[in-house]
């Protein structure tokens, strides 16, 4: 079915924004996805990777503050027990737990004490990969997410120039055509015609005008060879 001229602006229009409507659809849902890998970094991981150290300066400062030092000790532990995101996470824990209750029951031997520190460095060392892992992936996401939008806007900057060059002559040119044969009927050239060959309004009209035209033409054929 032909398109008519109302039609072709709607769809060119349509296209356009259905264009521009992706592109700031994938920009938004990139930029959400970047923000939910940086909480989960920031919220969960760092986190973890805080009440670690905490747990270190308090097996520091054991000999000066023992009592200070377990409750403190002890308050980043529940935050952490609170907190296990990654794999192996929780075995982790719980055996710095574990090992932990003794030191509170009163086994400070280093043997127990070199237990929490290796358990807090697992803990550490887990959370310290997720952030470099969830941070390339998050890298990956914006240098994917930033081909993806400037693809797009490419497209529609190709699609938006072709438009503005092209669509003012559909209009432009079948009224220039119109004009021209108008002034050449004025001045009696009944044989002029139009030629569009697309079938919307513009077609109709230049069919229109064509039969207008081959009707004077005969017209002032007959009247002439009345007057001869």
């Amino acid at each position: 079915m032909a398109l008519n001229v109302k039609n072709k602006i709607w769809l060119g229009t349509g296209f356009l924004f259905l264009l521009l409507l992706l592109t700031g659809g994938v920009s938004i849902y990139s930029l959400t996805k970047l923000k939910t890998d940086s909480k989960n970094i920031l919220t969960d991981n760092n986190a973890s990777v805080d009440y670690g150290h905490l747990m270190q300066q308090q097996l520091l400062a054991l000999q000066t503050d023992f009592h200070g030092s377990i409750s403190r000790f002890q308050s980043a532990l529940d935050l952490q027990q609170k907190n296990i995101t990654e794999k192996g996470e929780r075995q982790a824990t719980d055996s710095l737990t574990a090992y932990f209750n003794k030191m509170k029951g009163g086994d400070t031997t280093r043997e127990n004490i070199n237990h929490i520190e290796n358990a807090i460095q697992v803990i550490l060392s887990l959370n310290m990969t997720a952030i470099k892992l969830k941070n390339q992936k998050a890298e990956d996401t914006a240098d994917k997410a930033l081909t993806i939008t400037l693809m797009l806007s490419s497209l529609t900057f190709l699609v938006s120039f072709s438009f503005l060059l092209n669509f003012p002559a559909v209009v432009t040119r079948p009224i220039n055509q119109l004009n021209t044969a108008i002034k050449a009927i004025g001045e009696k050239d009944y044989d002029h015609r139009i030629h569009i060959d697309t079938k919307d309004e513009f077609g109709q009209l230049a069919d229109a005008f064509n039969d207008m035209a081959e009707k004077l033409q005969n017209f002032e054929s007959s009247n002439l060879n009345q007057i001869m």
